[in-house]
């Protein structure tokens, strides 16, 4: 399984709207694997093994979470930092970035 952080939500709230559009909005993550009973698991973006625990994943996300909350101008430089997904990799303020999906969408 892979552990995002536990209110993604909130902090994909507070990301920028589209500006043309108000039902939309922008879906951002931070995302840390976890390793899976005997399974190997690899960090696509550092090309390590992963070896943490879902708990460990969520403990180290709380933190990350309260700062981007906090101060959401941060969070591509800490998507960048520490995200293990390839949307990390991503230039500028767009690491992380998942696109665009219509507030109605988040109801499902």
């Amino acid at each position: 399984r892979e552990a995002t952080a536990e209110a993604e939500l909130l902090a994909l709230a507070a990301a920028k709207r589209r500006k043309t559009d108000p039902t939309t909005i922008r879906l951002r993550h931070i995302l840390l694997r976890v390793k899976q009973d005997k399974q190997r698991v690899q960090d696509p973006v550092r090309r390590k093994e992963v070896v943490r625990t879902q708990v460990q994943a969520e403990a180290t996300l709380r933190p990350i979470l309260r700062k981007v909350l906090q101060d959401p101008g941060c969070f591509a430089a800490v998507a960048r930092e520490i995200s293990e997904c390839t949307s990390a990799l991503k230039g500028g303020e767009s690491a992380g970035d998942m696109g665009w999906l219509a507030k109605t969408k988040l109801d499902k």
